[in-house]
């Protein structure tokens, strides 16, 4: 091919492309355009990086009440220790789901998130002879989450614990025969180094 004629397609090419505009799609078309996406995620996520309780006291500090405040340590009287932050959820009942001493952080890369189509689904409500549930004909998109290969832990801990709410007067003194506050610790975690994951997790729409 010459240079002429290649000159030539060139111009005939970028005569169309000059003429080409966007426009509507009619509804019917719009039902037979499919596509498919996802999300990539990767992060870092740290707990208390500076350390030391948000409501840190020094010895002999003063709480709004007068009282002396009491100085947390999550070490021994030897070896005091700062602590982590402390969540709590307060129950109907009174009393408080508490995460304590959480502190550390974790990272990880290739978290992933789309949608897929699942044409059969185990449903849990239907159980047959022997008891394992009935796989029926679903037809319908999950959210598909891809669990990230390897999740890095850096000195990453928490303490499960439950409390009370404790009866208190308004000068802050316990009620006389009243419930002062106890935490109960249940059960506590640390890890550090990597963990590999596999598999997905998939997210049923419901009704």
């Amino acid at each position: 091919m010459t240079i002429k004629k290649i000159i030539a397609l060139f111009s005939v090419v970028s005569s169309v492309s000059a003429f080409a505009e966007l426009a509507p799609m009619a509804e019917t078309e719009m039902e037979s355009v499919t596509g498919q996406g996802g999300v990539y995620l990767s992060g870092e996520l740290a707990f208390n990086k500076e350390g030391g309780p948000l409501w840190g006291a020094t010895i002999g500090q003063l709480d709004e009440f007068g009282n002396t405040k009491q100085v947390r340590n999550c070490g021994t009287a030897t070896e005091p220790k700062e602590c982590g932050i402390r969540l709590a959820a307060q129950l109907d009942q009174g009393g408080w789901y508490v995460l304590d001493d959480l502190s550390g952080g974790f990272a990880f890369e290739g978290l992933t998130l789309r949608t897929s189509l699942r044409e059969t689904a185990l449903n849990y409500d239907v159980r047959d002879a022997s008891g394992n549930p009935v796989v029926e004909a679903f037809n319908k998109e999950v959210v598909e989450i891809g669990l990230p290969k390897t999740v890095s832990l850096d000195e990453f801990k928490f303490t499960l614990a439950i409390a009370n709410s404790g009866e208190w007067k308004l000068d802050g003194t316990a009620l006389a025969g009243g419930n002062t506050f106890q935490q109960t610790n249940l059960f506590g975690v640390q890890m550090n180094g990597d963990i590999t994951l596999k598999g997905n997790l998939l997210l049923f729409p419901v009704n």
